[in-house]
This record gives structure tokens, sequence and C-alpha cells, in this order.
């Protein structure tokens, strides 16, 4: 009885043990915000965003930032470019649009180069992500700030650029237009 009891006991723990393994996903939802110069306003959400997820672009984080798209149709149409070499590359993975604030990646490998572009805006958001497992989930905001789209800036996670920027050229300053 002993022996059925310590057998019963040790497949009770087995099917547990399986059934909490840590899975090598991550779930990422990214929220795009457009934001316009006013403090009180916490950002809208950019609607039509898409998102897309870049695999095997370097081992490590310092690899992985030698890319990113080399304007906004670039990264509209899902590609990157090497810094160095030039080559190209296309995602991945096209993340899924939520209930219109928010896009859905899961995520199967690290380090990831993530892009998020807003067609209406005109703006897109690049960054290297790096996670370990067990990370079952992961929200990140991304805010699209019109009043600085004379210039790519940086948030906590991301490279922002505006096509403004990429049409008009930095603005010039007063040496420059002498």
């Amino acid at each position: 009885m002993r022996v059925v009891r310590i057998i019963l006991s040790l497949v009770a723990l087995l099917s547990f043990a399986e059934c909490t393994k840590f899975s090598s996903e991550c779930e990422f939802i990214i929220k795009p915000r457009l934001m316009v110069l006013d403090s009180s306003n916490p950002g809208n959400p950019a609607y039509m965003a898409r998102a897309y997820a870049f695999y095997n672009i370097g081992k490590t984080r310092s690899e992985a930032e030698q890319w990113a798209p080399e304007s906004f149709s670039e990264a509209q149409a899902g590609l990157i470019t090497n810094k160095g070499s030039k080559d190209k590359r296309t995602y991945n993975l096209a993340g899924e649009q939520g209930d219109d604030t928010f896009v859905h990646l899961t995520l199967t490998s690290s380090p990831v180069m993530l892009v998020v572009v807003d067609p209406i805006s005109r703006f897109y958001a690049y960054g290297v992500f790096e996670y370990k497992v067990p990370m079952p989930r992961m929200e990140i905001v991304v805010h699209f700030k019109e009043w600085l789209s004379e210039k790519p800036y940086q948030e906590v996670y991301w490279t922002v650029v505006s096509e403004k920027y990429e049409l008009e050229g930095p603005p010039e300053t007063e040496e420059g237009a002498q």
C-alpha cells in the first residue's frame, strides 16, 4: 500500500511539474499613443498602428542594434537595414491589432527588434528588446509626440522618428543659413 501511495504521489508531482513548465514565449502588448502639446492629454491611441518583430539579427543587444529602418516607407513595409553592410531583412512576425488601443505580439526569441508604425501621424519607432524566461507578459507604451517631429528622439525603449524629419531634414541653424 505504501508503494502505491508513493507512486501516486510521484505521478501527481510529475503532472504538476508538466503543467507549470515555463514557456519560452513572451506576450508583448504595445500601446502606441499620439500626443499633442497639451500636458493634460495622456495621448490618444494610434488606431491604425502596426508592429513588426525581427529575430536572428544578432546574438547580443549591441549586434541587434546595428539594424534599423532607414525610412518611414521601409518601416511601413516591415523592413530593416544593417547600418554597416546595408543588408535588408523583412519581418519574422507581424503584430495583431487589439481593441484599437494596442498591438499584440507573441515573441519566441531574444533579443528582438520591434518596429511600430503609425500611418496616420507618419511616425515610426524601433527598439531592441531582451527578455528572460519566464516573462509571460510585458506592456510597453510608445509616444508619438507631434511637437518633436523635427528630429528623432529617444524614449525609454524606443528611437522615434517622424516622416516629416525625413522629408524636410533637420531645421536650418543660423550658421547653416549664412
